[in-house]
């Protein structure tokens, strides 16, 4: 019975994440010019996270980016969320565009990003946790085996203990091991990412200043936009959300000092961003 249920649940995996023609989970590289290229994507059902980190001797930075897997043959906006040294949780930076050109390729925020390790096997890197839990489940596994055939063997009729017995000699062609049931779910089993940090949330007042703000800019009211994001500024300190939005509102306005600030602001957390022109 334990046996079966194992199984059961290795099949309900399984078709969960078939529902999706492609699974991501795995190593991919980044096309771009310098820093860090490597991205750790982890997929659990119609959630994907994709995980950056850039870094050199002094300084460190930390992507998150979540959004749902449906309908990525078209572009989709996904939630970026950043971490530096001197922030205790990842805050929303801005929406970053994500689009699925192949089973192997995504084009994110403009740059290719491309697929390192296969997404079903042991080399899609299943962490050392989780390899540890499954091998426990499998010793437990091996004990409670033991337990039903004896059991079964002691109650059930002369039938269906031959029937045991025969299910029982072929047990070594489908046992459950580590590797195999590695290659049978795709990416392993792991975690998410989100599982492990802390991402800050945005109050109900803050939403709603943001909201307004973004009403403003839709209207092309500028320099309103631009006093409402400073109010936000001023209540929350240092909230990167708000830089995407008053750099687009002082390129509208044409002024320089404000234009080279806030990108200043949003190249310490993505060094790669353009500032308006096209990622490199």
């Amino acid at each position: 019975m334990f046996y079966k249920t194992i199984l059961i649940s290795i099949v309900a995996t399984i078709l969960t994440t078939s529902l999706f023609s492609t699974n991501f989970s795995g190593k991919w590289e980044l096309s771009t010019l310098g820093g860090n290229k490597d991205v750790s994507i982890k997929q659990k059902g119609s959630k994907m996270e994709l995980f950056r980190v850039i870094e050199d001797e002094n300084y460190k930075v930390e992507h998150l980016i979540m959004g749902k897997v449906e309908g990525l043959e078209e572009e989709k906006q996904y939630k970026l969320y950043v971490k530096d040294d001197d922030m205790d949780e990842f805050e929303l930076l801005r929406n970053i565009p994500l689009k699925q050109l192949s089973g192997d390729e995504l084009m994110l925020d403009g740059v290719h990003l491309k697929r390192l390790t296969p997404v079903i096997g042991r080399d899609s890197k299943i962490d050392d946790k989780s390899k540890n839990q499954l091998q426990k489940q499998n010793e437990n596994s091996d004990e409670n085996k033991k337990d039903s055939f004896e059991k079964d063997k002691n109650n059930s009729s002369e039938k269906d203990k031959n029937d045991f017995s025969e299910k029982n000699s072929n047990s070594s062609e489908s046992e459950i091991t580590v590797d195999n049931v590695i290659d049978l779910i795709p990416g392993g089993l792991s975690d998410s990412f989100s599982d492990y940090v802390k991402i800050s949330s945005i109050s109900s007042e803050k939403e709603a200043m943001i909201t307004k703000g973004e009403n403003l800019i839709a209207k092309k009211e500028w320099k309103k936009a631009a006093s409402q994001f400073h109010k936000i500024e001023k209540k929350w300190k240092n909230s990167v959300v708000i830089y995407p939005h008053l750099l687009k509102i002082y390129q509208k306005l044409e002024n320089q000092s404000k234009i080279s600030y806030y990108c200043s602001r949003i190249k310490r957390f993505e060094p790669n961003h353009s500032c308006g022109g096209n990622n490199e």
